[in-house]
């Protein structure tokens, strides 16, 4: 189950108050006394997450060579009776930096500046106590966000903008841009991160030292389909751009400057955002891997500066002397499509695999299963047919939260068969203890 970015609201957030009308005989106006002001009793507040409506989201992209500016615009309405604090969740790529954030609440612009975190949550709950509004915008997680917005009036719309720098990646001279839509649950190792937040225990326990079950962070999400994504994209690059497609959307692509520049539109406005939205610029593999460097003069500022950003994706050839470790995810996250693709995916691995490699498949979750239990074997026609059949009747989304550091450590204490080792892994992403693995490996 994916889960949809948005807003939601903790309500109520206060009570409302709300006058009498004077009663009036004759259609004449007089003087009246002030009505007494009766307060209107808030719905018990059970401590859920309620949505509060999206009626639109825009995103602009500028892209030079392999770094992308990006700004993100949703717009949100309270349809609430009482005033509310919002809260809203949004994933975004580990790899970004944000620059900016903003929001504009019924005309009024707040901007956002960077505090130390408890200095920040201070500063936030004193306005909201004092019936300001305020945001405060916190990383949950490597790739998840979290904005409260707080004293949002009845009926107000609200326009929050993200702003954000990241890199994109270059594989096999395709250049690869990903605007998440959905939020994965993450599964982590009790030993981990997150040992204080709400959760619940999902998966199996191996009693390894790395996981003793793991714990499912909850999430709450709408089911209503009130809006959509809208994405503009302009993609500059030194390499000529041969070919770009989308393999989930369908998108409009204009040519120029002898296609060094490139124009991308999604083909139809308010598409569902129920699929990361992924575009994919096939380079010239001439140039496609050659180092570039763009460089900017500011010309506007009193003293005249200059920045140079040099970009460069070496490109390495693999030996067929090499030990190929294909690492699947089977954990609760993958089931339905992810393991249908996964298993295709792995299929066109097996037969795709170099002359004279060793190979095993490796499935984990809360726990670890090797197909070759003693260690990777030749790659010959025996045990492509082995390997093929555990992929079509074995592989299956059954193994468990997602604890992927077991299996690499076991992965490391084994002798290597080759001089080269390579361990490719087929995972939704749904890993939180993300700083632990990239220690390992």
């Amino acid at each position: 189950m994916k889960y949809k970015c948005g807003l939601y609201c903790r309500r109520p957030f206060r009570p409302v108050f709300i006058e009498k009308p004077p009663k009036i005989d004759d259609g004449n106006l007089y003087p009246v006394p002030m009505p007494p002001i009766e307060p209107v009793p808030p719905k018990e507040d059970d401590g859920k997450l309620y949505p509060v409506p999206m009626v639109n989201i825009n995103v602009e992209v500028l892209t030079l060579d392999f770094c992308s500016e990006v700004q993100m615009t949703q717009t949100f309405v309270n349809n609430e009776e009482v005033p509310i604090e919002a809260v809203y969740l949004f994933p975004l790529r580990d790899t970004v930096g944000i620059t900016g954030f903003s929001a504009e609440i019924d005309g009024e612009l707040i901007i956002g500046e960077i505090r130390q975190k408890e200095e920040a949550k201070k500063e936030y709950e004193n306005a909201i106590s004092e019936g300001k509004t305020a945001l405060k915008l916190e990383q949950q997680k490597a790739d998840i966000f979290q904005l409260n917005v707080g004293n949002i009036a009845p009926t107000s719309t609200v326009e929050v903008k993200i702003n954000y720098v990241e890199e994109m990646v270059l594989e096999e001279s395709k250049l690869r841009y990903i605007f998440p839509t959905t939020v994965i649950p993450k599964y982590t190792p009790k030993k981990s991160l997150f040992k204080n937040r709400p959760a619940v225990i999902a998966g199996e326990s191996n009693n390894d030292e790395e996981d003793e079950g793991d714990k499912k962070i909850e999430m709450v999400f709408s089911k209503i389909k009130n809006y959509g994504l809208n994405f503009s994209g302009k993609f500059t690059l030194s390499s000529p751009v041969t070919d770009v497609d989308s393999p989930n959307h369908e998108i409009i692509t204009n040519f120029e400057d002898e296609n060094h520049e490139v124009s991308i539109n999604l083909a139809e406005e308010d598409v569902d955002m129920d699929e990361d939205l992924v575009i994919l610029l096939s380079l010239d593999p001439t140039s496609a891997n050659e180092p570039q460097v763009a460089v900017e003069k500011d010309n506007k500022s009193v003293k005249y500066s200059v920045a140079a950003l040099l970009c460069f994706f070496p490109k390495f050839d693999i030996s067929d002397d090499t030990e190929l470790i294909l690492l699947v995810d089977r954990s609760g996250s993958m089931s339905g499509t992810r393991i249908e693709l996964a298993r295709e995916a792995l299929q066109l691995f097996l037969r795709s695999l170099p002359v004279n490699c060793s190979f095993n498949i490796i499935g984990f979750g809360s726990r670890y299963e090797l197909l070759f239990r003693s260690g990777s074997v030749e790659y010959n026609q025996e045990n492509l047919e082995k390997a093929t059949k555990h992929c079509k009747t074995y592989l299956k989304a059954n193994l468990g939260g997602t604890n992927i550091l077991s299996p690499l450590n076991a992965i490391y204490k084994q002798k290597k068969k080759c001089s080269n080792r390579s361990i490719i892994c087929l995972t939704d992403g749904a890993v939180s203890n993300t700083a632990s693995v990239l220690k390992k490996v």
